[in-house]
């Protein structure tokens, strides 16, 4: 028989013991790691190097995205729930391997009457063991874990490309808004000098009081939509800051992307939608995993075994003598009350939902590239109209202009014809922006939009396509 320790002198022994033995028990999480897990993927067609927006700095379109991959919180989000689809991974391949643990029991008690026996007890075992252990359903949750890896790194991926549309969008409408900004003001200054001609006229007595009230009525309402297109750009840009995760946008926007004069047709797009689509991919993969499920499922009608071995590093309970205790226990599932089956029952319900979902997801997609497409033609054969009605229009005006001179027109008709004009200006420059928003769009739904935008086609710009939020803006003649 082994002889008793001291209490104190065992007290410290397992305080020592413990301090030795918790650096085992885990370990420090390196945070930068952690993140840069799905960073990596993210900025895969992210520039090396990549610095903040700075007041007053011209902004591309390229620059934008990438601003809004590195900053955007949605994007790291999503990137953390990968992040967790990678440890519940982990966290099954840790079933496969036995926990060790070291459990010190520590006994007192006291006998009232009797003969003497020992006050206290220690016991220092080191238990290790398997606890119920299904292989079957334990490599059937390993595959769906894995496959959850994958539908969340698809949608990562989507969710990304679905930030950079935003991004374009919002980038488009600043440039739009802005534009009409400088017809406006260039239409405004036509119909001030208007005014102004007209006033003289009347005080040389060959002018009409009407006509008169005539062209300030028209200068006054251009005015108010000078006002709403200005409010609209300041809105546009705290949007686009929002999405890029700047504080502000105050520079000009320096757009220099343009859309390729060949597109391909429509069935291209679909393959590579089908192939390229990050939520059908994602789809995809919840079907597998589902399946996966259905098997983890059924696998809990298989036995399952727990086995246990203590061994003693220092013993005072009885059988002292013992070194080890062993245990190897089985469980063969007979009667369950059921709850396999509605297990099981739930799983293929799972999966067939799954299998909806990817159907659903297919259809979706492919009737997006059908929409997108059909949207960015329409958009060239608009633009290319609106063209020839600016052009329509300006010798329009040009034309009234002369002939309310030479008394063959009078200045209402005039008012109409510039009306006119103004309005297919801004139809057009409005559609000169909806033109690239639809051919990214439709890069979008095929699954192709990336940060990389402006490699596809690109003509460098000599300066800035808008002025500084700060600065007035110019009234240089918008032709298409």
């Amino acid at each position: 028989m082994r002889p008793p320790l001291h209490p104190r002198r065992t007290a410290s022994r397992l305080c020592t013991l413990a301090l030795a033995l918790i650096p085992l028990a885990g370990c420090e999480i390196d945070q930068k790691q952690e993140v840069a897990t799905y960073r990596k993927i993210v900025d895969t067609d992210a520039p090396a190097q990549l610095n903040r927006l700075a007041p007053g700095e011209p902004l591309t379109l390229e620059h934008a995205l990438a601003l809004a991959n590195r900053d955007n919180e949605r994007v790291d989000i999503e990137g953390e729930n990968y992040l967790q689809a990678i440890i519940a991974k982990k966290r099954v391949v840790a079933e496969f391997l036995p926990t060790i643990s070291v459990a010190p029991t520590f006994i007192a008690n006291h006998r009232i009457s009797g003969p003497p026996a020992r006050h206290h007890s220690l016991d220092v075992p080191i238990e290790g063991g398997y606890g119920d252990f299904n292989t079957i359903r334990s490599v059937e949750d390993y595959r769906r874990a894995a496959a959850t890896i994958d539908q969340r790194l698809a949608l990562l991926l989507d969710l990304k490309a679905t930030v950079l549309l935003g991004v374009v969008q919002s980038y488009y409408q600043v440039l739009r808004t802005e534009q009409q900004v400088v017809v406006l003001r260039n239409s405004l200054a036509v119909q001030e000098e208007r005014v102004h001609d007209v006033e003289a006229q009347i005080e040389a007595g060959t002018g009409r009081p009407l006509d008169l009230a005539q062209a300030r009525a028209q200068a006054a309402s251009t005015r108010v939509l000078v006002v709403q297109a200005v409010g609209d750009t300041k809105i546009a840009r705290d949007v686009l800051a929002f999405l890029i995760g700047a504080p502000t946008v105050d520079g000009p926007l320096d757009d220099r992307f343009v859309v390729p004069e060949q597109i391909a047709p429509q069935e291209s797009y679909e393959l590579r939608a089908l192939e390229h689509r990050q939520d059908l991919i994602a789809a995809q993969q919840a079907v597998l995993a589902a399946r996966h499920g259905v098997d983890s499922a059924f696998a809990q009608y298989y036995p399952s075994v727990s086995i246990n071995l203590d061994y003693f590093m220092y013993r005072e309970t009885v059988p002292t003598a013992s070194l080890y205790t062993a245990l190897l226990q089985a469980n063969i599932p007979i009667f369950t009350s059921g709850r396999i089956h509605e297990d099981v029952r739930a799983a293929w319900s799972v999966f067939r939902q799954a299998k909806l979902t990817e159907s659903l997801t297919r259809r979706r997609v492919l009737q997006e590239v059908k929409a997108a497409h059909q949207d960015l033609f329409t958009s060239i054969d608009r633009l290319r109209e609106l063209a020839v009605q600016v052009k329509a229009a300006q010798d329009a005006f040009e034309q009234s202009v002369d002939l309310v001179k030479f008394g063959r027109a009078t200045n209402l008709e005039r008012l109409v014809a510039q009306d006119q004009l103004l309005t297919a200006q801004l139809q057009f420059t409005s559609e000169t922006f909806n033109n690239k928003s639809a051919y990214l769009n439709l890069q979008r739904v095929a699954g192709l939009l990336g940060i990389k935008v402006e490699s596809a086609a690109t003509q460098p710009a000599t300066q800035p396509t808008t002025q500084p939020m700060t600065q007035p803006t110019t009234t240089t003649a918008i032709t298409p």
